[in-house]
């Protein structure tokens, strides 16, 4: 069929014709071609339809040729196929074009059309139609268009969603200890001895407002492609500051803390907000583990120095991790809590992995839970 519609567009392109000839050579095989074919003058007289495009039309040959496409078609229709059969006279060469077209069969169909201009032996001037059924290709497309779409707001209400999930998941931790120190410091108001302690729960409280906007700022920092602002740190300070945050948290829930620091000032070239909400990400893991345990909890902080890395461990005597669990607790919106968002290791996994460090999870021997961060003491500033 290509073969045969190449051959006739080449010779009505190159040739003038006898129409009645051309058509006497050509017609039983145009009549056998899945493909609607007419021919048509300048002024949209209907020549010649094959069998295909005699079907379309819903009509017989003897009731469509001889005919005017204006008896067929809209006003907007016959102007738009009339200027382009005058393109193709002018041009002297085929064009093809995509229509959505409303059959008088009262089918909507959409065909790609080639055009081609053929001048006969006494000089008038004709054209050539060959269409393709293109109707489902474009049903596809247009489905196609709208899964990807589809896709693409689901891609963006997903990002949404982590977005909002990464605030209240960082946001919560100093907003409960804000909410703790301020009952503290309500219940100290009532006794005049107690005066220092409500101090002490009121500085607590602006530094955790302070650690709030320092919060905002590292989610900003997680959805950015800004660069982490390293800074000389003291290891021990940074562990000394976070464990206070969690001391009242500590001690409503029966939990034990043990720090093993090293002895001697460890300072590494950190982020040192990013740094701290890792930590603090952990130990609230393991706080949320004990918390529900019938005995006693123990949450043991350490710190090891070697040659080329420091060590910074977090042991509890929980439950720990199961071999299927693993794998899976460094995705996003994985959580073995019932509440949980599942983003707390992995905003950890990707601060630590910032610093060009590794944060692993074991089980100690105490069959808790063991989460070690690995830190090279030479980290680049790219």
């Amino acid at each position: 069929m290509k073969v045969l519609l190449e051959e006739i567009t080449d010779l009505a392109e190159t040739e003038t014709i006898d129409i009645n000839n051309f058509f006497g050579i050509y017609r039983n095989m145009l009549d056998a071609l899945e493909t609607p074919v007419c021919l048509v003058s300048i002024p949209g007289d209907f020549l010649f339809f094959n069998t295909v495009a005699c079907r379309n039309m819903n009509l017989p040959l003897q009731q469509i040729a001889g005919h005017n496409e204006r008896e067929f078609f809209s006003t907007e229709h016959c102007q738009k196929y009339s200027q382009r059969r005058l393109e193709g006279v002018k041009t002297g060469k085929s064009k093809s074009y995509i229509d959505e077209i409303l059959l008088p069969s009262g089918v909507v169909q959409v065909f790609l059309t080639v055009m081609t201009p053929i001048k006969d032996k006494k000089g008038c001037d004709y054209s050539l139609a060959v269409s393709h059924d293109i109707t489902e290709q474009r049903q596809n497309e247009k489905l196609l268009k709208k899964y990807t779409q589809q896709i693409n707001s689901s891609h963006l209400r997903h990002s949404v969603n982590e977005i909002s999930s990464t605030i209240a998941h960082e946001l919560n931790q100093p907003l409960s200890a804000i909410s703790l120190y301020a009952s503290s410091a309500k219940r100290c108001l009532a006794l005049p001895e107690e005066k220092d302690k409500v101090e002490q729960a009121l500085t607590r409280i602006e530094e955790m407002v302070e650690r709030l906007g320092h919060s905002i700022h590292s989610i900003k920092e997680r959805f950015s492609t800004t660069v982490t602002n390293f800074e000389l740190v003291d290891i021990n300070a940074c562990i000394n500051h976070v464990m206070e945050v969690f001391a009242p948290k500590l001690a409503i829930n029966n939990i034990k803390l043990n720090k093993r620091l090293e002895t001697k000032h460890i300072v590494l070239k950190l982020d040192k907000l990013q740094f701290e909400q890792a930590l603090g990400n952990i130990v609230q893991n393991a706080v949320d583990s004990l918390s529900h345990l019938s005995r006693p909890g123990v949450i043991i902080v350490s710190v090891s120095d070697s040659d080329n890395y420091v060590e910074v461990s977090i042991d509890d005597n929980g439950n720990g991790i199961s071999k299927e669990e693993h794998n899976k607790l460094f995705g996003s919106f994985y959580s073995t809590k019932i509440n949980g968002l599942g983003l707390g290791l992995a905003i950890c996994k990707n601060i630590i992995e910032k610093h060009c460090g590794k944060l692993t999870l074991s089980n100690n021997r105490a069959g808790g839970c063991r989460v070690t961060i690995r830190l090279p003491k030479k980290v680049s500033d790219n």
